[in-house]
């Protein structure tokens, strides 16, 4: 987000580093390490949980339910793969499984079933 930060790759028997700027977002995998540069406001929006919110933009409801599931204990459930796909936009409170739930159901229509610890979103 500011300032710089370095980023050490091994490669043989050294390191390859990396110098990252604001804006670049580093990924690690098995397969290899990516750097891309996003706008900074694109990471203020995927970071946007520092402060207790969480921000979609087109985000389908199946990626919504696993980001809320990280700071819940209440799951929302979607068992419809084409319910899984329909996108959404928004701001929502981290901690606020209840308040995603019943957008999912005023703007898109849905059905919403309480079981336990579960949301069960539906069409």
């Amino acid at each position: 987000m500011e300032g710089r930060a370095r980023f050490d790759i091994p490669k043989d028997s050294a390191f390859e580093a990396l110098e990252l700027k604001p804006g670049d977002e580093v990924v690690a995998t098995a397969e290899g390490v990516s750097r891309t540069n996003k706008p900074v406001s694109a990471l203020t929006e995927k970071l946007s949980w520092r402060r207790g919110v969480l921000i979609f933009y087109g985000t389908t409801l199946a990626d919504a339910a696993r980001e809320f599931s990280r700071y819940s204990e209440t799951k929302l459930v979607i068992v419809d793969p084409k319910v899984a796909q329909l996108k959404i936009n928004g701001t929502f409170q981290a901690d606020n499984v209840q308040a995603f739930g019943d957008a999912t159901q005023v703007v898109l229509g849905l059905r919403l079933e309480t079981r336990n610890n579960e949301i069960v979103i539906s069409r």
